[in-house]
């Protein structure tokens, strides 16, 4: 069976209006996206799309306007409100909880709290939860099944943030990008090239970082920056299907990783697939007389082993994760 599969080219970056633009210009049917957006059922939110041509390419610069005044001060309980309040499919619901999820295991590694307690500045503004949404109802629409990039190229300095002047990469970005599997190259530009939103949108994802692997190219698309580098300020998306996917990996020493949970959230190997768990399964268990419970089984790869093991003693009732190294040989079927 062939997987339909989307790169990411990060030459000049990446945030969530480049991802947004970038997506939207690979064809996406414009009704089917503007229902999904009104399910989101936020009044007072508009999508504005211009096509662009600079330095000779073509494409599409997306901004979000709203109605809302001053710094929002989301935490990730109020982004959960929204999304499982709306009437966004299940998997775009999904995928955004996920993304929201990953950019609060990494703030609140920096800030040394709880990821309940994270108070979102930047990425909890309704714009960027818009791009986020967007993002998601692109991917599900243009059908993808896995996510590559290459490394994301940032600037260099400082840039003012809620917190005042921090260094680039921004901290919020160096965690999210810690332990993925995804490079980091700095280039000398005075300013943020990747912004927290983009990043967690390719870690929330599951993103593989590389080169573009073998497949047929059906689309590529455009994303432009709202920024003046000096140079093309965009990103650039390739969508197609693997070729050649007896040549891909399909074996090999993964990490098979254990949790026993009282309760089982919500969607929990949707999220956990999403974030680079290879598989995920369950099995019933009792702690005791009349003490049911679930014992969690995932298997992942080295690059994502660190990043799966803190959602799930963060984000469910796991009061240990379990680790050993197990042989895998996938079907190629």
């Amino acid at each position: 069976m062939m997987k339909k599969v989307l790169y990411f080219d990060c030459f000049a970056g990446i945030s969530g209006d480049m991802t947004l633009g970038a997506l939207l210009s690979l064809g996406v049917d414009d009704e089917k996206m503007g229902m999904a957006f009104a399910s989101l059922g936020l009044p007072g939110v508009e999508l504005q799309v211009e096509e662009i041509e600079k330095f000779g390419v073509a494409g599409l610069g997306v901004e979000v306007l709203t109605d809302e005044v001053g710094h929002a001060h989301r935490k990730l309980g109020d982004v959960r409100a929204i999304i499982n309040g709306s009437g966004l499919d299940r998997k775009v619901k999904s995928r955004v909880l996920t993304i929201y999820e990953t950019i609060a295991l990494a703030e609140a590694a920096v800030h040394n709290v709880h990821m309940e307690d994270v108070v979102f500045h930047e990425v909890g503004a309704l714009d960027s939860i818009v791009e986020v949404v967007g993002a998601a109802i692109c991917l599900e629409l243009l059908g993808v099944d896995e996510i590559y990039c290459s490394p994301l190229h940032d600037g260099t300095g400082f840039m003012e943030c809620a917190h005042g002047a921090l260094p680039i990469p921004v901290p919020a970005v160096s965690e999210i990008l810690s332990g993925s599997g995804i490079s980091l190259v700095q280039e000398d530009i005075p300013m943020e090239l990747v912004t927290p939103t983009g990043a967690g949108i390719l870690r929330g994802s599951g993103a593989r970082c590389g080169a573009m692997p073998p497949m047929k190219m059906e689309g590529v698309g455009w994303g432009f920056g709202k920024r003046e580098t000096g140079r093309l300020n965009a990103l650039r998306v390739v969508l197609g299907t693997l070729q050649d996917e007896e040549n891909t990996d399909a074996g090999g020493e993964v990490w098979q990783l254990e949790a026993n949970l009282k309760e089982l959230p919500e969607n929990l190997v949707e999220k956990l697939t999403a974030l680079g768990a290879l598989e995920a399964w369950y099995a019933p268990i009792f702690f005791g007389k009349d003490n049911p419970g679930t014992a969690l089984f995932l298997l992942c790869e080295e690059g994502v082993k660190n990043l799966l093991e803190d959602f799930l003693l963060a984000d469910t009732d796991a009061a240990s994760v379990r680790g050993k190294k197990v042989s895998r040989k996938a079907s190629l079927k």
